[in-house]
Parts: structure tokens; C-alpha cells; sequence
């Protein structure tokens, strides 16, 4: 499947912004970065191959082009297992009085979406076309992203460590980056580590 310009560009931006969280914790600046399709992107003279993905709601996206200058109430935008009018969208995305969500059912649903990018990809992975190299990373972009507090962190690293212990066929990524605002997740050697920006 061809992408648009647009969302190549945008999936550059989103590797550089990984780049630029990974150089100051050690990894080498790498070279020799190509855009392609299957992976996304090989670096460091073909040893490197980066699939990107959004980790984002279905709903959120629609919402989102429908809403592009106006302000917008995220929690209620899930994908629910059928598709909602576009009406139905803008009604939850623009009602500012109805019940928030518990911290518990947004991190549920938070899981549901980085699992889902997970199967897409790692199905992708082991596909015929899919090109692999002596490293395999996916990067998963969260957004939106991560609350800034220590109950989303906690539930975040418990669900990541639950996911990624479940047994998977066939090739699987070398390393998994998951970028959600301050929170730089990697998952790589059956280990969950984490990295906390500030700046």
C-alpha cells in the first residue's frame, strides 16, 4: 500500500523525535537514513529497519480532521467496535458536562490501542514482503498520550510488561519503542525500560 507525502513526512518526524530522545542516552546517531515501505525506514548502512505507527483511536482521527481549529474533549473517543456517525463524534468530542472517565477505564482502553499496534505490526513483521534486517524496531507514537501522573505510569509499565509477555509467532521486533509525551517505553531482551523527559 502506496502512502501519501504527507504521511511519510510525518512518519520522519516521528523517528527524528525518537532519534533525539535516544542520542542522549547513548545510541549512536545513525546515518544513512532511507524512507521506504516495509519497513518504514532502514538507518546505519541497512542494519537498522524502523516500522512507524500512530498509536491512535480511530475515532480520534476522525474527530480530529472534522475539529482541526476548534477545541476538543478526547476521553470519549474509543473505538467501540462499530463505527459512529460523524455526528455522534462531534457531539462527544464538543460536550464539555458529561461524566469523566475513571482513570481505570482510560488506562483499559490506553492498553486496548498500544495492543492493537502491536498485533497490526507484528502480523506485518512476518509477512513475505515485509524486509527484515539484523535489527527490527517498531515504533509505536502514542497520542494522545500518557497523563503526566504516577497512576497511569504504574498501570502503563504493569499492562506493557503483561503484553509483551504474551507469546507471539514467527519473527518478532528486536526493539519496540513506544513514544507517549514524557514517557519513552523500550522494550527489547524480554525487559521493559523506561526514560522520563523533562526538557
Amino acid at each position: 500500500m502506496n502512502q501519501s507525502a504527507d504521511d511519510k513526512l510525518i512518519e520522519r518526524q516521528l523517528l527524528d523525535e525518537l532519534i533525539s530522545r535516544l542520542v542522549p542516552l547513548g545510541y549512536p546517531h545513525p546515518t544513512d537514513i532511507r524512507g521506504r515501505e516495509s519497513p518504514d525506514f532502514s538507518m546505519s548502512g541497512e542494519s537498522i529497519g524502523v516500522e512507524v505507527t500512530r498509536g491512535t483511536f480511530e475515532e480520534y482521527c476522525r474527530a480530529g480532521r472534522q475539529l482541526s481549529n476548534g477545541v476538543m474533549v478526547f476521553d470519549r473517543l474509543r473505538d467501540y467496535g462499530v463505527c459512529r456517525s460523524t455526528e455522534e463524534l462531534i457531539a462527544d468530542a464538543t460536550d464539555f458536562t458529561s461524566e469523566w472517565f475513571s482513570v481505570a477505564e482510560r488506562m483499559r482502553d490506553w492498553r486496548g490501542k498500544i495492543e492493537n499496534s502491536l498485533v497490526k505490526k507484528h502480523l506485518k513483521l512476518n509477512r513475505d514482503f515485509f524486509e527484515k534486517f539484523s535489527q527490527n524496531w517498531l515504533l509505536i507514537y502514542d497520542f494522545p498520550s500518557l497523563l503526566n501522573d504516577e497512576i497511569s505510569y504504574n498501570r502503563a509499565v504493569l499492562y506493557l510488561n503483561a503484553l509483551f509477555a504474551q507469546p507471539r509467532k514467527g519473527v518478532d521486533f528486536n526493539t519496540v519503542f513506544i513514544l507517549s509525551n514524557h514517557y519513552l517505553f523500550r522494550w527489547r531482551d524480554r525487559k521493559l525500560d523506561v526514560n522520563y523527559y523533562t526538557g
